[in-house]
């Protein structure tokens, strides 16, 4: 049964990031279609390509969630707990979903949460769980309200709850409701699809903050999540960043960029981005960029991490170790979902930012496209993205 369970989310694992790949190169395409860099669409057109857009975003909503449980069963996830308040994560969760609240007929309500003291804890998780529970209620509740609410416990703990004024669940699916896949038929299912990991996923992100879920509902009524947490968690060693200095001017008269990625269609879609002014040259793989790097020396190099023939970490390394390469400004470009550990090592290895492929707002990744290959401080501009 372990080696099945092993066998199970190494799988999951892999192949959630095979998925990744392919989803983000629908997302970034599909919305290069929706900003008309290449020229108008016709509102048929527009709704096609949008409804391209949703699917990719369900798909991909699909696949990080499968990747997060595999971790979690395999043991690979990672606290990173750092100091914030209740009243700083309720702002942000009021200021996330003000724009999905699009009737009248329900309200979303936030509790004074002025006397709780700060917390030390996974903020990232915490919202992750926060946001499936507040969507999920959302999703049920037709009319009335959902109410976020939070207190400390004597035993240094803190709960969350979430109470709304819904449709309820059956007293025969409690017991189910955390399970994977798990999906209670009810009469607004068709209108609210999900994947039935959500509440699973939020379940098990819960104990690893010290705490769990739990639930009570009304058919008819409502139902009332209420999470639990640690206050505090042992702090995670501290990282330390080497900072990476920028040269001080373009390599070459025209600055150059290398876009190093495996991925065809993730190549196109960074090459649409770049600025008119500059030459770009592509490889497509950690070898064949080796031999653009002996030919002609970029400013810029764009790189993916996961590649057959040599992975991005190694390239990097190569480029940050050579006395010929080591000022070429190297700037991450995957799809992979990167713990805080990982980040810090690509920055400790010489990378200067990491973006996330899959990006939707175009018109913003060209100015950061533009400022990274521009401009001679580009970690003034690009930080985190």
């Amino acid at each position: 049964l372990r080696q099945a369970s092993e066998t199970k989310s190494r799988f999951l694992s892999h192949m959630s990031h095979e998925f990744r790949t392919p989803l983000n190169s629908i997302r970034s395409l599909a919305s290069m279609l929706a900003s008309h860099l290449d020229g108008p669409l016709s509102a048929e057109q527009q709704r096609q390509v949008e409804y391209i857009r949703r699917g990719a975003d369900a798909l991909l909503e699909m696949v990080d969630d499968l990747l997060d449980l595999a971790k979690i069963e395999a043991g690979k996830v990672e606290l990173n707990p750092a100091e914030l308040t209740v009243a700083e994560l309720f702002a942000t969760l009021r200021g996330m979903f003000r724009p999905l609240i699009t009737s009248d007929a329900v309200v979303l309500r936030f509790g004074d949460v002025s006397g709780i003291q700060s917390l030390c804890t996974d903020e990232s998780k915490l919202s992750q769980i926060m946001r499936n529970l507040i969507s999920n209620a959302l999703k049920f509740t037709e009319r009335g309200e959902v109410e976020v609410t939070a207190k400390a416990l004597p035993d240094d703990r803190i709960c969350i709850v979430v109470r709304d004024t819904g449709i309820g669940i059956p007293p025969e699916h409690l017991n189910s409701l955390f399970r994977e896949f798990v999906q209670i038929m009810n009469p607004l299912q068709k209108s609210a699809k999900g994947t039935g990991l959500g509440l699973s996923l939020s379940q098990q992100l819960a104990v690893m903050l010290g705490g769990g879920i739990e639930v009570t509902s009304s058919v008819g009524e409502g139902s009332t999540f209420t999470v639990t947490f640690l206050r505090d968690l042992r702090p995670a060693p501290e990282q330390i960043h080497r900072p990476v200095e920028a040269p001080s001017r373009s390599l070459n008269e025209t600055p150059v960029v290398l876009i190093v990625d495996d991925a065809e269609a993730d190549r196109y879609a960074l090459r649409i981005l770049m600025p008119p002014s500059c030459e770009v040259l592509e490889a497509s793989g950690g070898l064949a960029a080796m031999d653009h790097l002996a030919r002609r020396l970029p400013d810029v190099v764009f790189l993916d991490l996961a590649m057959p023939d040599m992975s991005g970490y190694d390239l990097l390394t190569a480029i940050k170790s050579a006395p010929d390469t080591r000022d070429v400004r190297v700037i991450i470009h995957s799809s992979q979902k990167l713990t805080g550990e990982l980040r810090a090592d690509l920055l400790d290895r010489g990378a200067e930012s990491i973006i996330e492929k899959g990006y939707t707002d175009i018109e913003t990744m060209r100015r950061r496209v533009a400022e990274v290959i521009d401009c001679s401080d580009p970690a003034a501009h690009w930080k985190e993205h």
